[in-house]
């Protein structure tokens, strides 16, 4: 039997926490599946314990994660508190389990609440305080707070959007051997305003080096021209609502384009789906050059929303490696001008994953975004390219921070030696 002792709680800074918190975790991680072992019956999945002990299906679960966690500190917001683990011991009482089985889950978890009270003000900021230093993060913890965000913000703000789409189609260039032509497609679907008169930007767009700087002129031509828009923003209009409210063009610094969407009508009144497409000529360099080590594309989330949709489509001329893929996000707090590189300071403690889904349009289509593939399909006939020679990479991020900027990044093919 595993003996449970009473950890040496230490007041020092981080460090201390972190020291505390993995061995605390690990000790009521033990006690409980020692417990859980002992029970009647199966008890590999949650729902065997729950009928093998009689207890609520939640804290079934809960106990099971906890008991069987590889990573037991990424597991600390799934801890029940003090009722719910008297209830969990007490069904275990009634089953026979042993008597020192339930002694040394209760001491465990009395020193997981000594571990609460001695380092954070609260179990809330405990478990943000923990999500923090376990290897691969607490998604659960993370995907709690970010959605009471999105609720938070749609509130304050105004507005909401089921989704935001940001995706990038590259293709060599027909004039410069060494760059790629680029499409950007992004947008909003679904957005709704709360309340009368709000006016909203809905498409950020620019072109720059890795530390922010437009070196070049942009050659920029949108895919549909435009006889109603004579200022060609690049709307997509065959895929957007049929009855589009007023759009007006927005001076932006730092070179951004900027759209803005105005009207009164709110809820589902005015649910919008607003989308824009461009093609940038010899944007982007194949080759690592003094400026650009990367292919880097950030995502602006200054709208609440439920999901970012973030893909990457590359031709083999590309030369992209899948391994040197990352995606971060920064937090914009800061409002400094300056790129998407070197912002190690602005990062934020959510994991966030780039995904190969493959060559081609067959894993394209996005529950999210109607008539999608159909939509990338549409934008490569009328340039001439052929979505048989693209890979397709994909983020998809529930609930993105607002203010932040959602970077994914591949790293640059090295020039060959002659």
């Amino acid at each position: 039997m595993t003996s449970v002792s009473s950890p040496s709680i230490s007041t020092s800074s981080t460090p201390g926490f972190e020291r505390d918190a993995v061995a605390v975790l690990k000790r009521l991680s033990v006690a409980i599946r020692l417990l859980i072992d002992a029970s009647p019956g199966p008890t590999r999945r949650p729902a065997d314990l729950q009928r093998s002990l009689g207890i609520h299906a939640k804290l079934a679960w809960q106990a099971h994660r906890i008991a069987f966690a590889e990573d037991p500190i990424a597991e600390a917001g799934n801890v029940p508190g003090n009722a719910a683990i008297g209830r969990f011991l007490d069904a275990a009482g009634k089953r026979g389990i042993k008597e020192s089985l339930i002694h040394d889950v209760r001491l465990a978890h009395e020193e997981f609440q000594a571990l609460i009270k001695s380092h954070a003000t609260s179990r809330d900021a405990f478990d943000s305080m923990a999500s923090g230093i376990t290897k691969n993060g607490s998604s659960q913890v993370d995907l709690h707070y970010k959605r009471w965000a999105f609720k938070s913000a749609s509130h304050l703000w105004g507005v909401q959007a089921k989704a935001q789409l940001s995706s990038f189609i590259h293709w060599p260039s027909a004039s410069d051997p060494d760059r790629m032509d680029i499409v950007s497609l992004r947008g909003l679907i679904d957005l709704q305003r709360f309340r009368r008169n709000v006016s909203w930007i809905v498409s950020r767009t620019r072109l720059t080096d890795d530390d922010g700087i437009a070196r070049r002129k942009a050659d920029r031509h949108p895919i549909e021209q435009d006889d109603q828009d004579p200022m060609q923003l690049g709307l997509l209009r065959k895929f957007c609502s049929k009855s589009l409210p007023k759009l007006r063009a927005v001076p932006g610094e730092e070179e951004f384009w900027k759209v803005c969407i105005e009207g009164d009508a709110v809820g589902n009144q005015s649910s919008v789906t607003c989308l824009f497409a461009d093609c940038w000529r010899n944007a982007f360099p194949i080759y690592r050059d003094e400026h650009n080590k990367h292919h880097s594309y950030g995502s602006m989330i200054r709208t609440p929303s439920e999901v970012l949709i973030r893909d990457v489509f590359f031709p083999d001329a590309a030369q992209v490696d899948p391994a040197t893929m990352s995606a971060h996000v920064l937090g914009d707090h800061r409002t400094q001008k300056q790129g998407i590189e070197n912002r190690d300071q602005d990062r934020l403690a959510l994991r966030e994953e780039m995904v190969y889904l493959g060559k081609g349009l067959d894993m394209a289509d996005l529950p999210e975004v109607p008539r999608y593939a159909e939509m990338i399909e549409y934008i490569l006939n009328r340039l001439g390219w052929h979505a048989g020679g693209l890979h397709l990479f994909r983020l998809r991020m529930e609930y993105p921070v607002m203010p932040s900027t959602v970077v994914t990044q591949f790293a640059c093919a090295t020039r060959p030696t002659t």
